[in-house]
């Protein structure tokens, strides 16, 4: 079972670089509003194996930086921790929005999130396309 629990963003740091930029600095990890954020941590016998934060945008919460080490992914410590970022917003009685990667569309699709627009790029330089993100919105289904 995932213990779910309020986290810093210096906790949450050490997990985004592992898994989503291991290739930059860590402080490349760093989001402008951390220190206001949520963090929450999802941990397996005091470890902290999944993160997420929780951004408060005013009409709606933004999540950002989810992330699972590859080791625990597809065990349900992810799924645990986007179901109690949810009751979070739910309580705030706001939707969640998020830019997905391509890849982890279908998984957000499962927790009611709903693709919004069209696909771009971030991170882009002048040498390399960065990933493929889309904007997804929590529906009243995922709430």
């Amino acid at each position: 079972m995932t213990d779910i629990r309020d986290i810093s963003a210096d906790e949450a740091l050490w997990i985004r670089h592992q898994v989503l930029w291991p290739d930059k600095p860590a402080e490349f990890c760093r989001v402008e509003g951390d220190d206001q954020a949520v963090h929450l941590g999802g941990f397996i016998s005091n470890q902290l194996v999944t993160v997420l934060s929780l951004f408060d945008e005013g009409a709606f919460i933004q999540l950002r930086k989810f992330a699972t080490l590859p080791t625990y992914q597809g065990e349900g410590h992810g799924t645990a921790l986007m179901q109690a970022a949810m009751e979070r917003a739910d309580g705030l009685c706001k939707p969640i929005r998020l830019h997905a990667r391509a890849g982890a569309i279908s998984f957000y699709e499962r927790h009611g999130f709903t693709q919004q627009g069209e696909p771009f790029q971030k991170y882009s330089t002048e040498t390399s396309i960065g990933p493929t993100y889309i904007w997804m919105q929590q529906t009243k289904n995922g709430t």
